[in-house]
């Protein structure tokens, strides 16, 4: 009788990749927490940081997966393969792009990485407070706590140019007062909304 080897990455490896990427994306680059958030076609995009974050997490994944042979994929190689990519990027979206397509290519669940603009960025953030304290949660969050700019929403341009709400952040004034993802955003203290 053949004995099955189970070879699954247990919760315990992979809650700890999860947590090194999260310390990688919040390291890399994150708003300032008096700054609201800055939309897709944010003009703050610097590409040398976009190369320097992607590097963090190809070098996170590599010395840190739960497989230290990938899943079978020659890392060096996947590195070679994106880092054009991410040279062109011409934004933060651009940049998760193409480590999330890097990354999906491990076939491993849980592995992605967040922007700010997204609210799991801040959810994980928040679970992974104490790793994140060992590497770098100062530069992300100055003063050491995890904090959720403006209101809590993260909201987008749909393409008939409606602005509604992807994202509500649980905890925060958004949700106190009823907002949810899918609601349009038509004012703001009684006068009309016209993003800046």
């Amino acid at each position: 009788m053949k004995e099955a080897i189970d070879t699954s990455p247990s919760r315990r490896q992979v809650l700890r990749l999860a947590a090194m990427v999260t310390a990688c994306a919040v390291a890399a680059k994150a708003p300032n927490a008096a700054e609201p958030l800055k939309g897709k076609t944010s003009n703050s995009y610097v590409p040398t940081d976009g190369v320097s974050t992607f590097e963090s997490v190809w070098q996170t994944v590599r010395d840190r997966f739960y497989d230290p042979r990938h899943n079978g994929l020659d890392w060096l190689a996947v590195r070679e393969r994106y880092l054009p990519d991410v040279q062109r990027a011409t934004s933060q979206h651009s940049l998760a792009r193409v480590i999330n397509t890097m990354l999906s290519e491990l076939h491993a669940s849980h592995t992605r990485f967040y922007t700010p603009d997204e609210p799991e960025y801040y959810q994980l953030a928040d679970i992974f407070v104490g790793a994140l304290r060992r590497r770098g949660l100062q530069r992300a969050f100055p003063d050491g706590r995890i904090s959720y700019p403006g209101i809590g929403i993260i909201s987008g341009f749909e393409a008939t140019g409606r602005n509604t709400i992807t994202g509500v952040i649980d905890g925060t004034p958004a949700q106190q007062a009823g907002l949810r993802a899918g609601d349009e955003i038509i004012a703001a203290d009684g006068t009309a909304f016209e993003p800046g």
